[in-house]
C-alpha cells in the first residue's frame, strides 16, 4: 500500500475516522444549513449520481439525503418540530426495513430480520414519548424528556447491535470493523454534548446517527478499496465467523427484540 493517510497504524486510523464521524455529525446538527447542506446533501448526491455504489449504499444515501433536506423546513419555520420528529421516525423505520429486507432476501440473516421488524415497530411508540423543543430553527428539537431516557437508550442499543450484524454480512469484515466506530459516533456525540453543555440528552442520538451515517457513506463510497485494505483484521474476521452461528444469532435476536420493544412496554405501563 502506498504511503499516506490509509497507511497509518490501524488503531490510529480507526480513532481518527471515528472522531471524524463524530465531529462531522455534531457540526452538521448544530449548523443545519451552513454545514449540513454541502456535507450531507450536495456531496452524497454527487456520489450517488457519479460513483459506482452497491445498491444498498445508493439506496441508503438517497433516503438520508431526503431527510437532510427536510431539516430545512423546521429550520426556516415551515414545519412544526413535532411533525418533523415524526417524519424522522418514519424514515428511520424505512431505513431499518431497507436493511431488514436486504438481510432477509440477500444475506439470509432471518434472525436479524426479526430484530429489524421489532426496531421498526419500536419507532411507532417512540413517537408518543415526550419530545422537548429547545432552540427554534436548530436541529436540537430531537430531545427526549429524562423520564424516557432508559427506554430510548434500550432502543438505540438494540439498533446498534442489529445494525452491526447487518454490516458484517453486507460488507467485508474490514468495513464492519470501521463501522464499530461509525456506530459509536452518536454516543460519543451525546457524551461530548454533555461535557460541553452539561445536559445529558440521549435524544440527540437520532440526528447524530443520521449525520454520521451519511458522512460514513461518503467516505465508504469514495475510498472503499483503501478502507477495505487498511482495516483488514484477522481477529475481527474470526469474531464475525463466530457470531454468524445460530447459537449466537438466536439469543442476540431475543435480546434485541426485547430491547427494541421497551418503548412499547413503557408506553403501556
Amino acid at each position: 500500500m502506498k504511503k499516506g493517510f490509509f497507511s497509518l497504524p490501524q488503531p490510529v486510523l480507526w480513532v481518527i475516522l471515528t472522531l471524524a464521524f463524530t465531529f462531522s455529525a455534531i457540526i452538521t446538527v448544530y449548523y443545519p444549513v451552513l454545514f449540513n447542506i454541502p456535507i450531507n446533501v450536495i456531496l452524497p448526491l454527487i456520489l450517488v449520481l457519479t460513483f459506482k455504489c452497491v445498491f444498498f449504499e445508493r439506496l441508503k444515501l438517497a433516503t438520508l439525503i431526503i431527510v437532510r433536506l427536510l431539516i430545512l423546513l423546521p429550520v426556516f419555520g415551515l414545519m412544526e418540530p413535532v411533525t418533523f420528529i415524526i417524519i424522522v421516525l418514519v424514515f428511520m423505520a424505512i431505513n431499518i426495513m431497507e436493511a431488514g429486507f436486504t438481510d432477509f432476501f440477500k444475506a439470509k440473516q432471518y434472525y436479524n430480520f426479526i430484530s429489524a421488524v421489532a426496531l421498526a415497530l419500536g419507532c411507532y411508540w417512540l413517537r408518543d414519548f415526550s419530545w422537548i423543543s429547545s432552540e427554534p430553527g436548530v436541529l436540537s428539537h430531537a430531545r427526549y424528556s429524562m423520564g424516557n431516557t432508559l427506554a430510548f437508550f434500550c432502543w438505540t442499543l438494540s439498533y446498534t447491535i442489529w445494525n452491526w450484524i447487518f454490516v458484517t454480512k453486507e460488507f467485508k469484515p474490514s468495513i464492519a470493523f470501521m463501522h464499530i466506530g461509525v456506530l459509536s459516533a452518536p454516543y460519543l456525540g451525546v457524551l461530548i454534548w454533555y461535557l460541553i453543555f452539561k445536559k445529558f440528552d440521549i435524544g440527540y442520538w437520532f440526528a447524530l446517527r443520521a449525520n454520521s451515517l451519511t458522512f460514513c457513506g461518503i467516505i465508504q463510497v469514495f475510498k472503499k478499496t483503501e478502507l477495505e485494505k487498511a482495516f483488514e483484521n484477522k481477529k475481527i474476521e474470526k469474531f464475525i465467523l463466530k457470531i454468524r452461528k445460530n447459537s449466537v444469532q438466536i439469543p442476540v435476536m431475543i435480546i434485541n427484540v426485547i430491547l427494541a420493544l421497551v418503548p412499547m412496554i413503557v408506553y403501556y405501563s
